[in-house]
C-alpha cells in the first residue's frame, strides 16, 4: 500500500525506470529526426555528450533544467518531448506481456 492508502500496482517498482527509458527514447527519436549527433545536442544544451547518451539510454534522471536545454537544442517544446514519452509509456502498458 502507498502512504495515501492506494494499492501498489504489480509493476510499480518498474515505473520510475520505465519513465526514464520512455523519456530517453523520446529525446533519442527527436534528435535522430533532426539528424543531430549526441555531441551537437550536448553542445547546444551545454552538457557533456556522455550525459546525453546516458539520458537517452534511460540510465539518468535529468533535471528539468537539463531537459529544457535539450529541448531548446532540439528545437522542440519540452511539452512535446514529455507528451511523446507519455505516449510511449501508454503503448508499452498496452503491449502484451510475456507469460
Amino acid at each position: 500500500m502507498r502512504r495515501n492508502g492506494s494499492p501498489l500496482s504489480v509493476a510499480s517498482w518498474e515505473e520510475p525506470r520505465a519513465r526514464l527509458v520512455a523519456l530517453g527514447a523520446s529525446l533519442h527519436h527527436r534528435r535522430k529526426a533532426m539528424r543531430m549527433s549526441q555531441a551537437a545536442a550536448a553542445a547546444g544544451a551545454g552538457i557533456d555528450r556522455a550525459y546525453v547518451s546516458t539520458i537517452e539510454a534511460g540510465q539518468r534522471n535529468p533535471t528539468i533544467g537539463v531537459l529544457w536545454m535539450l529541448a531548446v537544442a532540439l528545437d522542440v517544446p519540452l511539452a512535446v518531448i514529455v507528451q511523446d514519452a507519455e505516449e510511449r509509456l501508454r503503448l508499452h502498458a498496452k503491449a502484451p506481456k510475456p507469460c
